[in-house]
């Protein structure tokens, strides 16, 4: 099952995925490759979460400036020890 156009981080796009899959969120686990959207609300859902590498170099244009955002508000995070590497 896939979910296109689903709106995230929205609760209620997560909410729909695991509708379709027929899971709780005890059942699943967002991957994903950014911070804003895929992390972000699947932690929003009660989903737990693991945040991988861009498969890619090429972005679209916004998605760039987002990526700069994330960089930083990661490494806020590693400085305060909050990011587990698997």
């Amino acid at each position: 099952p896939w979910l296109a156009h689903a709106g995230k981080p929205s609760r209620r796009a997560y909410r729909e995925a695991l509708r379709r899959l027929g899971c709780r969120p005890a059942e699943a686990v967002v991957v994903g490759d950014q911070v804003f959207t895929d992390v972000f609300g699947g932690k929003r859902s009660g989903l737990r979460t693991i945040l991988v590498r861009p498969l890619g170099k090429r972005e679209f244009g916004p998605t760039r400036v987002v990526r700069l955002l994330e960089a930083l508000w990661l490494r806020h995070l590693e400085k305060r020890g909050a990011l587990r590497p698997l």
